[in-house]
């Protein structure tokens, strides 16, 4: 059923074909006795689904750096949720809304949001199939499981992507440690996909930078690497 998404009360409406919130979809200061209405008081046409997006404050944001591909980052905590695209609106909502509640309350942390290593330190051995079908994947991360595995691209990827940043290459680093002959295999990713040459040539010294930082759960040297690599 078509609905539109109220600009006062964030409820959807469920039976209007308003696409999105306009001035005059708004409140009647009245009731209007629709039993139907989780609110009471909205004059808007059908009755409502509640979809409130709680107030997140600036440092939950959208970020187009989230894995290569865009999503959500917390300015304060470091953690970022990557969205699979296409992605629908109502999805996009839910996303949001969960983000933000986890979020909200985070405070400020000392280093910058790109130097922040994920809080996923695991190295329990995996299969490829289990991997591709954890939470621990990432862009570049994927795009080795493609290489080494000879599968295509999960529907959400379309390329191959380089690690941008400590959480992108914490992602690989696991990645490569869990899967039994996956790190002696690296060069494979390189011939597979040419720009991940000089990541594959640096992939020592990475990891160096990478098991000297994670203690501190910052990693600008790191980071910085990984930024020379890309210029």
């Amino acid at each position: 059923m078509p609905y539109g998404i109220c600009g006062s009360c964030w409820n959807k409406c469920v039976g209007t074909t308003m696409p999105r919130p306009y001035p005059e979809h708004s409140h009647d200061p009245s009731n209007n006795g629709d039993p139907n209405d989780s609110y009471d008081g909205c004059a808007c046409p059908g009755p409502h689904i509640q979809a409130s997006v709680p107030s997140s404050g600036a440092h939950v944001v959208m970020d187009t750096s989230v894995a290569g591909q865009g999503g959500f980052a917390c300015l304060n905590c470091g953690a970022k949720h990557a969205l699979a695209y296409p992605i629908s609106i109502d999805m996009m909502i839910v996303n949001s809304d969960g983000f933000t509640r986890l979020h909200k309350d985070c405070k400020p942390q000392p280093n910058p949001v790109a130097e922040r290593f994920d809080k996923v330190n695991s190295l329990d051995p995996m299969t490829p199939d289990q991997w591709i079908n954890s939470a621990d994947t990432g862009q570049s991360a994927v795009s080795i499981w493609v290489a080494l595995s000879n599968r295509l691209f999960p529907p959400n990827q379309q390329e191959a992507t380089i690690p941008y940043d400590p959480s992108d290459f914490g992602r690989c680093y696991r990645l490569l440690k869990r899967i039994t002959g996956w790190r002696e295999r690296l060069p494979e990713v390189a011939v597979k996909f040419p720009l991940w040459k000089p990541y594959v040539e640096a992939w020592t010294a990475l990891e160096a930078l990478y098991e000297e930082e994670l203690p501190t759960g910052s990693g600008p040297k790191l980071l910085a690497a990984l930024q020379k690599l890309r210029a």
